[in-house]
């Protein structure tokens, strides 16, 4: 098996975010201020990153001993409902799946099996996996890789681990508000369902 070493590593991770699960959520931007600074949550620069409906996001930089991290926040009529990382960019696409698969067994063994979980390209390594916790909602993806009929060592995007955890109920609210907005008739999550 191939060493893993990237930064934070799946087991950091994963104990950040049993940290901020185990935590009171903020509701307002006073609270997801001293929220980030009590859990060390760092985003440098934070632009605002679209406007859809009752839904905003902020993106920045992340912590500099994370290497190239972006990551940020977002909002649902003004209400806070989570964080967000993409992490682990410029590395392989074999040790990006490796650390990807890593940090999903982790977040099995402390939050149980994905609810989802969808190989979304059998050729690249790609998938998706989504946690339910109690309150909370974990949406895992390994975005990149080679072009499954593509020329060999031809990357359409450099892979990238992004990682969610959402307040349960506000992210429900966002994204049906997103679907009615849409037209669209997509099978709610089973956290949609409350």
């Amino acid at each position: 098996m191939t060493e893993i070493d990237v930064r934070p590593s799946p087991a950091e991770l994963v104990d950040l975010l049993t940290e901020l699960v185990a935590s009171p959520w903020p509701t307002t931007e006073s609270e997801r201020v001293a929220w980030f600074a009590e859990h060390g949550l760092v985003v440098a620069g934070p632009e605002p990153e679209r406007w859809v409906g009752g839904s905003q996001a902020w993106a920045g930089t992340g912590p500099e001993q994370w290497g190239w991290c972006r990551c940020g926040w977002s909002t649902f009529e003004d209400e806070f409902v989570g964080v967000f990382w993409f992490l682990w960019r410029g590395t392989s696409m074999e040790g990006s799946e490796l650390a990807a698969r890593a940090l999903r067994d982790q977040l099995a063994q402390r939050f149980g099996e994905p609810a989802q979980e969808h190989v979304t390209e059998p050729e690249t390594g790609r998938f998706t996996a989504f946690w339910e916790t109690p309150g909370h909602t974990i949406d895992l993806y390994l975005h990149g890789g080679m072009r499954p009929q593509g020329a060999e060592d031809q990357f359409y995007d450099e892979p990238v681990i992004q990682l969610h955890l959402d307040h349960a109920e506000r992210s429900a609210r966002r994204d049906a508000e997103a679907r009615e907005r849409q037209g669209v008739e997509v099978s709610p999550r089973p956290a949609d369902q409350g």
